[in-house]
C-alpha cells in the first residue's frame, strides 16, 4: 500500500506558511473586524436641548431610508449655540471627521459655513429658507448637480401673514413691534417684508435688535417705550433657542405675540404661524439617508415643504384679556384650551 507520509508532511509545512502569512493574517482580521458604522455629520446653529425633538425627526428619516437597530448609522453633531461665527470651524471638524454626508440646519449661517467646508467631495444636504439657486447650493430646485440637495422653506416670507393674524386678535393695536437679530443674514428679508406689510395695513411699526440673552429685556423695554402694543417675533435660531426667555418677556411686559413655530404657543406663547419643521428635518434625514445607501445629491431633487401651522394658545390669550375672533379659531390647526 502506498504511503502519504511525505505528501502528508508537505501538505502540513504549506498550511503552516499560508497561516502565517501575512495575507492570510489580513485576511482573518478583516473578518473579524466589525462593519464600519456610516457616520452623518449633523452642523446646527441652534443648542442640542433646544432642538433634540427635531434630531429625533431627523432620525426617524435615516430609519425611513433604511437604518435600523441591525444596519446601524451614527450621527455626530455640532452646534453653535446662537453663535453663528463659531459655524466655519465646527464645519470644518466635521468634514475632517470624514463623515460620509454633512447635514446643515438651522438658518443660512450653518447652511453657508457647511458649502464651504465640504467644497466638491463630502456630500451635503441642506434646509434653506431662501432660493438654494440664489444661494448657490444647487443649479435647479429639479437637477441639483454637484454633491448638494436637500429641502428649501419658506417661513421668512410669512412675516406679513403673521402680523395680519396678530392684527385680528388685537384691532385696537396702532403700532406693533418686530424683534430682530441684527447678526442674522436673513433679519433683513423679514424686516423688508414687515415694513411693507405694515404700510399697506395702515399701521406703524418699530424695530428692537437682540443678539445675546442679556440683550433680550432691553429690546422689549425698547419696544414698549417706542409704544408698540404687541409683538411679531422674526425667525432666528438664536430666539428658537431662547423661546423660554422670549414667551416669559412678553407675559411680564403684556405683550400678544405671534411667533413662527408651535413650540412657542406650546410653551406659552399667545399664536404661531410657521412651517412644520418636524416633517423638514424628516425628510433632510431620510434624504442624508440615501446618500450613505448610496444615492448621488444630484439625483434626488431640492423638496419645497410648505405645510404650515397655526396654533392658538387661548388660555394666554385669556390671561391677556383678548377675545380671539371664532374665524380664527375655525381657521387654527391646533388650539390650547
Amino acid at each position: 500500500m502506498p504511503s502519504f507520509s511525505g505528501r502528508t508532511g508537505v501538505w502540513r509545512r504549506d498550511l503552516f506558511r499560508l497561516l502565517t502569512s501575512g495575507t492570510f493574517a489580513a485576511a482573518i482580521e478583516a473578518r473579524a473586524q466589525p462593519a464600519r458604522v456610516p457616520v452623518v455629520g449633523l452642523l446646527s446653529s441652534r443648542s442640542p436641548q433646544d432642538a433634540a425633538y427635531l434630531v429625533s425627526q431627523f432620525e426617524s428619516g435615516l430609519y425611513e431610508a433604511g437604518f435600523d437597530a441591525t444596519r446601524r448609522i451614527r450621527v455626530e453633531a455640532r452646534w453653535a449655540e446662537g453663535h453663528y461665527d463659531r459655524l466655519p470651524k465646527l464645519a470644518s471638524e466635521l468634514v475632517g471627521r470624514r463623515v460620509d454626508v454633512l447635514a446643515a440646519v438651522g438658518g443660512e449661517p450653518s447652511v453657508v459655513a457647511a458649502k464651504q467646508a465640504v467644497g466638491t467631495t463630502t456630500p451635503f444636504v441642506f434646509i434653506a429658507g431662501r432660493d438654494p439657486v440664489e444661494l448657490g447650493l444647487v443649479e435647479s430646485l429639479r437637477h441639483p448637480g454637484g454633491n448638494a440637495t436637500g429641502v428649501v422653506i419658506h417661513t421668512l416670507v410669512l412675516g406679513p401673514k403673521r402680523l395680519d393674524l396678530l392684527r385680528q386678535v388685537t384691532p385696537n393695536t396702532k403700532v406693533f413691534g418686530a424683534l430682530i437679530n441684527s447678526k442674522f443674514p436673513e433679519s433683513p428679508f423679514a424686516k423688508r417684508d414687515l415694513e411693507e406689510a405694515a404700510s399697506s395695513l395702515g399701521l406703524g411699526i418699530v424695530f428692537a435688535y437682540a443678539s445675546s440673552a442679556s440683550q433680550l429685556k432691553p429690546a422689549f423695554v425698547t419696544l414698549v417705550t417706542q409704544g408698540a402694543s404687541a409683538l411679531v417675533i422674526s425667525p432666528d435660531p438664536f430666539f428658537d433657542m431662547a423661546r423660554h426667555q422670549i414667551v416669559a418677556l412678553a407675559a411680564e411686559l403684556r405683550l400678544p405675540a405671534i411667533y413662527h413655530h408651535r413650540e412657542y404657543a406650546i410653551d406659552g406663547g399667545l399664536m404661531s404661524y410657521g412651517i412644520d419643521l418636524r416633517a423638514v428635518y424628516r425628510t433632510l434625514g431620510s434624504y442624508a439617508g440615501k446618500i450613505v445607501m448610496g444615492a448621488p445629491p444630484a439625483s434626488l431633487p431640492v423638496q419645497r415643504l410648505d405645510k404650515i401651522e397655526f396654533v392658538i394658545n387661548l388660555r394666554t390669550a385669556r390671561s391677556l384679556g383678548l377675545q380671539v375672533p371664532d374665524a380664527l379659531i375655525g381657521f387654527a390647526d391646533e388650539v390650547i384650551e
